[in-house]
């Protein structure tokens, strides 16, 4: 079976779009559930509010520590995995964009009427109008409260506001320190990722591919059948 270099990327384009749309899907899943356990979370610290009066003030702080500790590691994670794909996405745009300026030549005005990104105004298509952004920004916000209430918690404990064990307020700081720790990992290696994120325009390649091929001199691809 012999596969023609325009078929075979056909196929290709195909099967990144198709990746591409998975991948969308993914990360609005994502927000979808991650905004579902927020809200959870939320309706059980105003639970724990409500019962203050209930619990010993150094079980509250403990439990609220430990909880507050557990939603920032999910979220944490949650914004890798979010911004993982952003980059995943824009590696298929590129493979997208490359593939159609092949096919159709760098002067084809089908080019430019299927250029989504030039016809949207950079006013609303870049900042806290781009979905990857507002998806990052979203779980980011929300690491930041938890640091907020993991620092004021070792700070009630130390300033004598709630009268609780010296370690409790230790433990929250350490608790609020790793926080800070993850999220400055978690920067630095996003930092590095789009120093490395070079474009990479393969077009000359293809068209040498496609000299080599026009007249069906070599197959692209040569399987048995």
């Amino acid at each position: 079976m012999t596969t023609k270099p325009d078929e075979y990327l056909s196929t290709e384009v195909a099967q990144a779009w198709s990746h591409y749309r998975h991948l969308e899907e993914t990360r609005t899943k994502y927000l979808s559930f991650f905004a579902t356990v927020i809200l959870t979370s939320a309706g059980f610290v105003v639970t724990l509010m409500k019962d203050f009066g209930k619990f010993e003030p150094s079980q509250f702080i403990a439990s609220v520590s430990i909880f507050a500790l557990l939603l920032f590691v999910f979220s944490y994670f949650l914004w890798a995995n979010i911004t993982r794909i952003g980059f995943v996405l824009a590696a298929y745009e590129g493979i997208l964009s490359e593939t159609r300026r092949y096919m159709l030549g760098t002067g084809n005005a089908g080019l430019r009427l299927w250029d989504i990104r030039a016809r949207i105004p950079p006013a609303v298509s870049s900042g806290v109008f781009r979905i990857q952004w507002a998806a990052s920004a979203i779980v980011l916000s929300v690491c930041a409260l938890l640091l907020a209430a993991e620092t004021y918690m070792s700070f009630v404990v130390f300033s004598g506001i709630v009268v609780a064990p010296r370690w409790l307020g230790y433990v929250t700081g350490v608790f609020a320190l790793a926080i800070v720790a993850l999220v400055g990992h978690g920067f630095y290696r996003l930092r590095k990722a789009r120093r490395q994120q070079v474009p990479v325009a393969e077009i000359p390649r293809l068209e040498v591919l496609k000299v080599e091929t026009d007249a069906d001199a070599q197959p692209f691809v040569q399987a048995d059948a």
